[in-house]
């Protein structure tokens, strides 16, 4: 990317918006494992830890190692400058583009790019961001938001927002190998918080001796990686499955023994189930950037394919579109697990429903028994109405029963107040 185009205030603002986990104690800052050739690396400098990026930056300068994965944290710690100061070093030194860090401040969940540094024709650089929910599930099945205490949580307030989601980036760097190796490439990988599978995974690599294949497709690292994220991904899948099993279960019995259970459905677990489709929402939007990252680097494969052929960019294009296939599997699965909260959701509605038909129901009987009280009683209470008006004289000494002459005006009157309330 022209220089013209980088926006310097965006590495100045940084780490504006983001707090890093706290280190435990005794916890290096950086950590970097690297692979060569043996009469140029021993064994104990392929893993090593460093205080500092001026260490880092000047033990790899005289390192002979040809493939380095340097891990870092997602970011420095809250009210570090010093910290912050040094990752601004550290991406000063790669030749960090300053939309790196800019889409990290705005937590993107999809970003991949990949260019050549200019002034510098043979450094090629390339990035992405992933972006995940942390399910976690306690002991009941039930899916708890980490980082809330319980009090707060019913308030909505989030006492560490970094153990809500899984973030990291990574950015590979590829420069000429220098010392007399001509046509050789010295590969660097800089993870920003990866996960622990992430981690492991490059350690139980450190002894593999097919290293080199990376130094001459640096793509492989990719696949590298979405192999671990992809089970970062489907692990945090098969919880949201799994917490769907109370609800299913809880549903199902509720339906078969209304009469056991109640009709009452304020002590229901809607609450859980809200939480499980929120976090599916989340895990949706992950598969769909981690598929769309797989494409945009399948075609950078593709275009590197067509232009200078290779057996290992073939063998990552086919990785890379085997990784992808992995997401969508595991999104189809998600997509049940939608379902099936929708299926619940139906269930418990449609008992609702019958649960307000059946107070419906007992409310109409008894509005038919009133009814009928009245088309009983009502008529007799009319005419003894009448009958109790000054109109009438009821002398049962005679028995007889004498009406007065002006009795008319009673009819007269009702009959006019009846006509204006029917056209009223």
């Amino acid at each position: 990317m022209s220089a013209f185009c980088e926006d310097d205030r965006q590495l100045e603002r940084y780490p504006n918006g983001l707090i890093g986990k706290p280190r435990p104690k005794g916890e290096p800052f950086i950590r970097c494992l690297q692979w060569g050739d043996k009469a140029d690396l021993p064994w104990d400098d392929r893993d090593r830890t460093f205080d500092s990026v001026q260490d880092l930056t000047a033990s790899l300068s005289t390192s002979r190692s040809r493939l380095r994965v340097v891990l870092l944290p997602l970011a420095p710690q809250q009210h570090d400058a010093d910290e912050a100061q040094q990752f601004r070093a550290l991406f000063r030194h790669y030749s960090v583009p300053s939309a790196v860090p800019a889409e990290r401040m705005r937590n993107v969940s999809h970003a991949f790019g990949a260019s050549r540094v200019l002034g510098e024709s043979e450094v090629e650089i390339a990035w992405f961001h992933f972006l995940c929910r942390n399910v976690f599930v306690d002991e009941s099945g039930a899916i708890r938001d980490l980082g809330y205490l319980q009090d707060d949580h019913k308030a909505g307030v989030c006492k560490d927002p970094s153990m809500l989601w899984i973030m990291c980036d990574f950015f590979l760097h590829v420069e000429p190998a220098g010392w007399g190796l001509d046509g050789e490439k010295v590969v660097t990988l800089l993870c920003f918080g990866a996960p622990s599978e992430v981690v492991e995974h490059f350690q139980r690599l450190l002894g593999n001796r097919a290293w080199s294949d990376i130094t001459e497709e640096p793509y492989l690292l990719f696949e590298v990686l979405f192999n671990d994220l992809h089970e970062v991904y489907d692990q945090a899948v098969w919880k949201l499955s799994r917490a769907v099993n109370p609800a299913e279960r809880e549903a199902v019995q509720r339906a078969g023994d209304l009469g056991k259970y109640g009709r009452d459905f304020s002590d229901f677990s809607f609450r859980h189930l809200n939480n499980i489709q929120k976090n599916c929402v989340f895990m949706v939007e992950a598969g769909a950037a981690s598929i769309a990252t797989l494409d945009a680097i399948s075609a950078k494969l593709k275009l590197k394919q067509d232009l200078s052929p290779s057996p290992l960019t073939a063998a990552a294009a086919d990785a890379i579109e085997y990784r992808r296939r992995n997401f969508h599997s595991t999104s189809l699965r998600l997509h049940s697990v939608e379902q099936r909260i929708l299926n619940v959701v139906q269930m418990t509605r449609t008992m609702v429903t019958q649960a307000d038909s059946a107070v419906l129901k007992a409310d109409s009987r008894a509005m038919k028994f009133i009814a009928a009280l009245t088309l009983i009683f009502l008529p007799a209470t009319g005419v003894a109405s009448v009958f109790d008006t000054p109109f009438f004289d009821n002398d049962f000494s005679v028995s007889r029963i004498r009406v007065a002459t002006n009795f008319w005006v009673f009819w007269a009157v009702d009959t006019e107040y009846a006509g204006v309330m029917g056209f009223a």
